[in-house]
């Protein structure tokens, strides 16, 4: 450490006045003028006295202290435009006393008085910024508060201050005159030599070692919060205070003697392994206090000498606790050679401009306090620290602070009240210590390792809000329905449009179908595609397949024939199912795809007069499926540029049907109504929970894709529950809907605003849950008024975790990644074993959980969530490049690879913002390949003959080239706004829309159902 020269203030010297303040004092000056908080940087500190104190000898022996240093007589004001110091002349000082000898519990009222005076502000112009009150508690216990400015005061500042009133004391008390000699170096002095010395060379040095250090982004703290940061801090705060354990002390300080190291260096290395795993951060920055007082002279001076430092820390998981310590020792004794540089300047350099919602550089603090040893004032006499007491202030996010005290450390919390309820930062600063503590009993295991949760809440989230049942219910959800036929066979069981099938039709229908299947050949796991629009003989066809033990697969003639070809080919399917207006479509999807086939399809043209079917018994087959069969695959969006199929199995299904049979409120006189595209699977389950209970199914008319068409359909029809995409039930406008019992909103984020809007007077569900986990996993019954709506609990039979990037579980209110387990987990992907096994994970809890079997697997779902204190589940965002618009999942890279399909594209980048009034959207930047650029009209043509219509971006911006940041990678920022590329871009002469509906009309159109087709 490098050794500085302090300009001695010499015996009788006088400071010009006025002067100026150190580069500390200056920033204080400067927030202090920007805040109405004139309390914020107020320190009060509490000292505890025994024996027999003289409240007047005391008052002396502070204001002679008063008298000997300078700054705790000094006005902060503007001179000449510039912040300035001015001494003021000696004055008598008052001690405030207040007596509680007589009060029932003078130690709880002298803590509420001592925390309202700590907040008392003070004017910066009119010192002393220092008052002190004395609190008589018993004839030999006292306390006495002392609140400062920390312009005036820092730290090092209490234990001039306690050697002075060792010696002043008992002098005074013995009428003899101050024994002290003048203060070597005055706090003037200090600031005038600082200045002097941070300049040229030096400061160029200080700097560079910063920039260096600091350069690049610095992340901002993303602590999981309570609360939405404010767009202006109003540092309101709290703070928690915990004893630390004996055995916790004397471990940290015996592997302080081990490593040679300070307790600063081991809570710094603890404080960020913590906060990174809180934040789900790599990287953390910490501001920590460096002391100026370099030399003996500067020791023996009050005044702020106290610098701030930010140390960029970055934890590596898989390094032990010792050696992150070691590194961390390292980080510091290479920061501290050039700790003086004024912080101030820092934030100049690294062109830190000032945030009004978080602190820049840093919003994390840490500061650790030597022990202070208790002193005499006389005989029978003692004085000791007791630490600060809080002033409901909090200057950053969260501040650590450890004090060293007499009867033990003690640990202090400080956290903005903005952010963080009172309940959440109990929990934070317990799970701190639990990290704290096993690093300190195992400093060999790997940071990623160390534990965040004490074993009675590991236990509780692992198990108690995982207890879902032990033992899942085996069943065919399609036996729900033939046993239904059989209890009320002539009730209406299909509805669409003018047609009306009854339960005994529409049995029998799929009973005929079933036994045609199984004569061509269709057996358990054998896959039958259904090419077919929207009508009931759809819904036969798929119960058809299940009878038959085959395995549905729908072929949604909404999709491009590249994409129906390649599904078929990929699915290896037997039979496709169709009607006679897609017969020629389906014929040339045959040609295309029938190169990739083992086996050759056989084309089976279903309508009710066709001699197959007639033929056939309306009794159901004899042979079906058995519960580990497969039922159905679907297809979803894939990142390699071609959709993958999930293979669901019967079993899984069959939960599920259970499930959102109880949790929907589906009951007989209910009336269903289905909504989505039949390649969407949610089709599949309200079809099946529909029918299962003997309720109607009233199939939506193609038209009707959302607005006020749809409302007005809806109360004509009596839909008592509908099951409805987030933004397709935001175009309902608000009207009367009494037939309506259940909402329940899936498929994305649901605001809180909808629920207020249709969860009055019924049941509202908010459901989550992707294709890999059988459709639904959690549900959420919402209540209106309650802000934003959570995605719930699991399902009976499902699990849910939410784990870090090691599989180790996140306390409550971290951000992890949702894990899916249970009875509806899928098979897998067909036909890909290395994506199965990348996203079907081996169970981590098997051997921990009793209910988890060995052998089980973790759906790594991509979706970041964090668990709420009553074991609900909070959707934050997607961790991947995978994105969910109107329901429906695609995976950006499908996009980007398809375009780089085109011979003219060079490269490309899709993502999903929100402008204009069509709500979340796709957008796709692209780079020519060299010659003529492609104009928007022939990509989207060509991105129509490859993908859906929902997975055509809605603008297509070309570009020179991309953006690129210093590492390589695209800078999205940098990316022009597509809120200036019109949609006539994109779509040629197709205008800008803006009213809802007609925005309805074009989003959904193609994206729900073509209008459709007779069969």
């Amino acid at each position: 450490m490098s050794t500085r020269t302090i300009m001695p203030h010499a015996p009788g010297e006088t400071v010009p006045s006025p002067f100026p303040l150190s580069f500390a004092q200056e920033r204080l000056w400067i927030i202090d003028k920007l805040t109405d908080d004139k309390a914020l940087y107020n320190a009060s500190m509490l000292f505890k006295l025994e024996g027999p104190v003289s409240a007047d000898v005391l008052e002396r022996a502070l204001d002679e202290v008063i008298n000997r240093h300078d700054v705790l007589r000094t006005a902060f004001v503007e001179h000449d435009g510039q912040a300035r110091a001015m001494l003021t002349p000696a004055h008598s000082f008052r001690l405030a006393c207040e007596d509680l000898r007589q009060h029932a519990m003078p130690a709880e009222a002298a803590s509420a008085h001592q925390r309202q005076v700590a907040g008392e502000p003070f004017d910066l112009a009119h010192p002393p910024l220092l008052r002190a009150t004395l609190y008589r508690l018993s004839e030999q216990k006292h306390e006495l508060l002392l609140t400062v400015h920390h312009i005036i005061f820092d730290g090092a500042s209490i234990d001039v201050l306690l050697a002075e009133l060792a010696v002043l004391y008992p002098a005074l008390a013995a009428g003899v005159p101050s024994p002290l000699t003048e203060p070597p170096v005055q706090s003037g002095m200090l600031a005038a030599a600082e200045r002097q010395r941070i300049s040229g060379a030096h400061k160029e040095r200080l700097l560079a070692h910063w920039r260096e250090n600091l350069s690049g982004e610095l992340p901002v703290l993303a602590l999981p919060t309570d609360h939405p940061r404010p767009p202006l801090q109003t540092f309101r705060g709290a703070t928690l205070r915990k004893p630390l354990p004996a055995e916790l002390t004397a471990n940290l300080e015996t592997f302080c003697r081990s490593e040679r190291t300070t307790p600063f260096m081991v809570l710094l290395t603890a404080y960020a392994i913590w906060l990174c795993r809180y934040a789900s951060q790599h990287k953390v920055v910490i501001g920590v206090p460096y002391a100026l007082r370099a030399d003996k002279a500067s020791q023996g001076a009050i005044g702020f000498l106290v610098n701030t430092i930010a140390l960029r820390m970055q934890p590596d998981g898989r390094a032990s606790f010792r050696e992150l310590v070691r590194e961390s020792r390292n980080r510091c004794l290479e920061a501290y050679p050039h700790g003086e540089l004024p912080f101030g300047e820092l934030l100049g350099a690294l062109g830190a401009q000032r945030e009004m919602t978080h602190p820049p550089i840093f919003q994390a603090m840490l500061v650790v306090q030597s022990r202070r040893a208790a002193v005499q004032l006389g005989s029978g006499i003692s004085l000791r620290y007791a630490g600060e007491v809080p002033i409901d202030k909090a200057r950053f996010d969260v501040s650590m602070v450890l004090d060293f005290l007499d009867d033990g450390a003690t640990l202090s919390f400080e956290y903005n009240l903005d952010l963080f309820e009172p309940a959440t930062a109990e929990r934070m600063l317990g799970h701190f210590l639990v990290l704290l503590d096993a690093a300190l009993e195992q400093p060999e295991h790997p940071a990623s390792r160390l534990p965040l949760l004490a074993a009675e809440e590991r236990r509780r989230m692992l198990e108690t809000w995982n207890d879902t049942g032990d033992r899942a219910p085996e069943g065919l959800s399609h036996a729900l329905f033939e046993a239904q036929a059989v209890r009320t066979p002539d009730a209406p069981a299909l509805i669409h449009g003018d047609i009306v099938w009854t339960y005994r039709q529409l049995d029998q229908r799929a009973n005929q179908l079933a036994h045609a299947l199984q004569a061509l050949g269709v057996d358990r796991e054998v896959p039958v595609g259904v090419l077919l629009e929207r009508s009931p003989e759809a819904v036969a066809s798929m119960l058809a397949i299940f009878k038959a033990g085959g395995v549905y697969v729908p072929l949604d003639p909404a999709h491009p024939d590249e994409r129906l070809a390649y599904m078929i080919g990929d699915a290896r399917m037997h039979a496709i199912v169709t009607g006679q207006g897609l017969k020629p479509r389906l014929a040339a999807l045959l040609e295309s795809a029938a190169h990739e086939l083992a086996v050759q399809p056989v084309l089976l043209d279903w309508n009710e007069d066709a001699s197959i079917i007639g033929d056939h018994a309306t009794t159901p087959p004899a042979r079906g499926p058995e519960p580990l069969h497969l039922a159905y695959v679907i297809y979803t969006s894939g990142s390699t540029g071609q959709p993958k199929g999930v293979e669901i199995e019967h079993r899984a299904f069959y939960n599920l049907v259970l499930a959102k049979i109880d949790g929907f409120g589906i009951f007989p006189d209910s009336r269903v109504l289905q909504f989505v595209s039949f390649g969407f699977d949610v089709s599949v389950s309200d079809v099946c929970m529909t029918l299962a209970v003997g309720a109607q199914l009233l199939l939506r008319p193609a038209e009707l894709v959302g607005g006020a068409a749809l409302g007005q359909w809806l109360k004509e029809h009596a839909i008592s529950v509908i099951v409805l995409p987030a933004s397709v039930l935001a175009t309902l406008p608000p009207m009367e809907l009494p037939a309506l019992r259940s909402v329940i909103a899936g498929g994305e984020a649901c605001s809180a605003e909808l629920v207020d809007r249709w969860a009055p007077g019924r049941r509202f569900i908010n459901a989550y849950g992707p294709t890999e986990a059988t459709i639904c996993t959690t549900m959420a019954r919402c209540q209106p008024g309650g802000g934003a709506p959570p995605i719930g609990k699991p399902i009976a039979h499902a699990r849910t975790y939410v784990l870090d990037a090691n599989l180790q579980p996140v306390p409550p209110g971290v951000t992890g990644e949702l894990y899916i387990g249970g009875a509806g987990l899928a098979r897998g992907y067909l036909g890909q074993p290395t994506l199965t096994a990348e996203k079907f994970v081996p169970h981590p809890f098997a051997g921990e959980h009793a209910a988890v079997a060995p052998g089980a697997r973790l759906y790594r779902t991509g979706d970041l969530a964090r668990y709420l204190p009553d074991g609900s589940l909070a959707f934050v965002v997607r961790a991947d490049n995978q994105v969910k618009i109107r329901g429906f999942r695609i995976e950006l890279g499908e996009i980007e690879a398809v375009l780089l399909q085109h011979a003219a594209v060079q490269d490309a980048l899709v993502s999903a913002q929100t402008f204009g009034a069509g709500g979340l959207q796709l957008v796709a930047y692209y780079v020519a390949n060299g010659g003529d650029r492609p104009d928007g009209a022939t990509l989207l043509a060509f991105l129509r003959t490859r993908l859906p219509e929902h997975m055509v971006p809605g603008v297509l911006i070309p570009l020179e080239s991309f953006p690129r940041t210093t590492n390589g990678k695209i800078d999205r920022r940098a990316l022009p706004e597509p809120a200036s590329y019109s949609h006539a871009h994109a779509r040629e002469s197709v205008a800008p829309r803006t009213p809802a509906e007609t925005i309805i009309a074009e989003v959904f159109a193609d994206v729900l159902q073509l209008p459709s087709v007779s069969v």
